[in-house]
C-alpha cells in the first residue's frame, strides 16, 4: 500500500489588517508563513510531503499553477486551496483556505478646519460658516475602537474618545485601533487658525490735496482680509482709489468668518473753488477731513504780503472763509 497524505484546514481564516495601499479588502499573504503551513500539515513531515497552493480546486486537484510565497486575494474573502503531497507516493489532499482582509471603516474628516481666535490667541465662536471651535469628529462608536489623538505629531494626553475639540491649531492625528482585530489606520487634518485683524491703520497714497485720493489699507492679523468702504461690497484688495474728501468708515472683514472691526479715516482736501453768493450753495471755503481726527486744529489764511485775513475751524463748515 502507498502511503498517503492528509491536508488539515486550517480552524480560522487566515486573516490579516488592510496593511496595502488603500482601504480596500486588498492585501498580500505571506503563504510560507510557518504557523499556516504547520496546521495543514498537522505534524507530517515537510521534508516528505509537499505543500502548495492554488487558486482554483482544479488546478489543486492537476498540481497546476502553484502560487508564490506572496499572494494578494482577488476577492475579500477568498478560498484558495492546499494541496499535500506525499513525495515518495504521489498521494495528495486537498483542502481550502479562507482569506480574510480586514477592513476599517472609511474615516471621512474634512481636509481642513477653521479656528476663530481673539486677539490674545484664545478659541472665540465665529460669527459666520461652521462653528468655532471645531469639532473633529471620526464617527466610530468608541466601545468598537481605541482612538489616540497628537497635534504636530505630540499625543494628546487625555484625548481618548472618538472626536476632539480643537482648540488650538495644528496637524491633527488621530491613531484607530479596532479593539477586535487589533488593526490600525491612521487618518490627519488640518486646522487652521483665523481672526480679526489685530492693527490697522490706513495711507494716504497720494498725500492730503491730491488730485485723485487713494487710500491703502493696512492689517495685521492671523486672517485672511477683505475690505469694504461706507458700507459697499468687499473687495480683496486694500486699496480704494478716488476717494472723495471727507471722513469715511473702512471695515476689514476676515474672509474666513472670524470677525470684522471698522474705523473711520479722514481723506483732507479743499473745494477747488467757492461762490459766496448766499444761495446755499459752495457759500464759503474750508478744508475737509481733518475736524474729527484733529481737536486742535485751526486754519489760518494770509494774503500774499503775509497779513492773517481770516481763521476759521474746521468744525463747522458754515463757518468757513467767504470773503
Amino acid at each position: 500500500m502507498k502511503p498517503g497524505a492528509t491536508a488539515t484546514a486550517p480552524l480560522l481564516a487566515y486573516t490579516l489588517c488592510d496593511q496595502e495601499g488603500e482601504n480596500d479588502g486588498f492585501t498580500s499573504f505571506d503563504l510560507t508563513l510557518q504557523s499556516l503551513l504547520d496546521e495543514i500539515l498537522n505534524g507530517q513531515d515537510p521534508l516528505d510531503y509537499l505543500l502548495t497552493f492554488h487558486e482554483t480546486l482544479a488546478n489543486a486537484m492537476d498540481a497546476e499553477n502553484p502560487l508564490g510565497a506572496s499572494y494578494t486575494n482577488i476577492i475579500n474573502p477568498q478560498i484558495i486551496y492546499a494541496r499535500v503531497e506525499n513525495a515518495s507516493s504521489g498521494c495528495y489532499d486537498v483542502v481550502e483556505v479562507i482569506l480574510k482582509v480586514n477592513q476599517l471603516p472609511v474615516i471621512t474628516l474634512e481636509e481642513s478646519y477653521r479656528l476663530c481666535v481673539d486677539q490674545n490667541g484664545l478659541p472665540i465662536a465665529s460669527d459666520q460658516g461652521a462653528a468655532s471651535p471645531p469639532v473633529i469628529d471620526t464617527s466610530l462608536d468608541d466601545a468598537l475602537y481605541s482612538f489616540e489623538w497628537s497635534i504636530d505629531g505630540v499625543v494628546q494626553v487625555g484625548e481618548s474618545g472618538a472626536s476632539i475639540i480643537a482648540t488650538t491649531g495644528g496637524v491633527y492625528q488621530v491613531n484607530i485601533t479596532q479593539l477586535s482585530s487589533g488593526c490600525q489606520t491612521v487618518v490627519s487634518t488640518t486646522v487652521t487658525v483665523s481672526q480679526a485683524p489685530v492693527t490697522w491703520s490706513f495711507n494716504l497714497l497720494n498725500g492730503a490735496f491730491a488730485d485723485n485720493h487713494s487710500v491703502e489699507i493696512l492689517a495685521e492679523g492671523l486672517g485672511e482680509y477683505v475690505y469694504s468702504i461706507d458700507g459697499g461690497p468687499f473687495q480683496e484688495s486694500n486699496v480704494f482709489s478716488n476717494v472723495s474728501p471727507g471722513v469715511h468708515t473702512i471695515t476689514i472683514k476676515d474672509a474666513n468668518g472670524c470677525g470684522e472691526v471698522s474705523f473711520d479715516i479722514g481723506v483732507v482736501d479743499y473745494p477747488d473753488y467757492f461762490t459766496p453768493n448766499n444761495d446755499g450753495y459752495h457759500d464759503t471755503w474750508n478744508i475737509i477731513g481733518i475736524a474729527e481726527f484733529d481737536a486742535s486744529a485751526n486754519i489760518y489764511i494770509f494774503d500774499r504780503y503775509g497779513k492773517l485775513l481770516k481763521q476759521i475751524s474746521p468744525f463747522n463748515s458754515r463757518m468757513g472763509w467767504n470773503l
